[in-house]
């Protein structure tokens, strides 16, 4: 079951492609932790998910042809 993934900033090193993004096939019944964990993104590592424009946690199912977009918290002040 595939999924479309967007990585940005310094978290485009855990692509398997080396692109920010690309798809990738899960197995059935995927949620967004087992997609972070294919990626071998840490689980205690600062990021957030966005599954189709809303705000995921790691509980969050996924499904065919979901855009999924994993990014750093931004800084600033």
């Amino acid at each position: 079951m595939p999924v479309h993934v967007h990585l940005f900033a310094y978290l485009t090193k855990y692509s398997p492609t080396g692109q920010e993004k690309f798809d990738l096939d899960l197995g059935p019944g995927p949620t967004v932790g087992q997609l972070l964990e294919k990626l071998g993104i840490p689980a205690d590592f600062e990021k957030r998910v966005l599954v189709n424009g809303r705000h995921a946690e790691p509980a969050t199912p996924l499904s065919e042809g979901d855009d999924v977009f994993i990014y750093p918290p931004a800084a600033g002040g």
